[in-house]
């Protein structure tokens, strides 16, 4: 049986959806005014997107425990302890393979004479890398479905865990005498 807490399955689909919503706008911008696949601008725009929306996540992951739809669906990245968010490397970590595998393909496609339209075996390099990353998910969803907290790889890979919300108590911060924390006298 599953604790409560890490019931996130049908949240962190939700959750993500509305984070790709949220990015629709510059993909429209970018296809609208960018139009012309295989060219430069296009091939820059492409990585720049993908930069964008990774720093995104790696950003409100470090620094907020989560983005604008996990918030929006009451869920919290934390540290695998469970005692606090988790730290920029984890997050980078988290993010890493996704990343990784839309930049390897836009920067192959930048050397290539047709950018990400360049067949390779019948196929652009633009559904490849689609196929790849479906690929990925199905795996990660897998694993999610195969833990009893619901983990995903990326999750594995950064040493993080999703949780409701409503379920995540951080515990007290203590003060020792002489810390940081501790006000000055008066």
């Amino acid at each position: 049986m599953v604790e409560i807490r890490y019931q996130t399955v049908l949240r962190r689909i939700g959750a993500s959806i509305i984070d790709g919503i949220i990015f629709l706008p510059i993909g429209f911008i970018s296809e609208y005014f960018i139009d012309q696949p295989g060219t430069l601008i296009y091939q820059i725009s492409s990585i720049t997107q993908t930069l964008l929306f990774a720093a995104y996540m790696i950003i409100a992951h470090a620094k907020y425990g989560h983005t604008i739809g996990k918030k929006m669906f009451g869920l919290q990245v934390l540290n695998y302890t469970e005692t606090g968010n988790i730290s920029y490397m984890m997050a980078f970590l988290r993010d890493s393979v996704w990343v990784s595998i839309e930049l390897g393909i836009a920067i192959y496609a930048f050397t290539q004479p047709g950018g990400l339209t360049t067949e390779v075996v019948n196929f652009s390099l633009e559904d490849i890398s689609i196929w790849i990353l479906y690929g990925w998910y199905i795996l990660e969803f897998i694993v999610v479905l195969l833990n009893r907290k619901h983990r995903a790889i990326h999750d594995f890979m950064a040493g993080s865990v999703v949780v409701k919300r409503s379920e995540f108590k951080r515990a007290p911060l203590t003060r020792e005498p002489g810390d940081l924390l501790d006000p000055v006298p008066e």
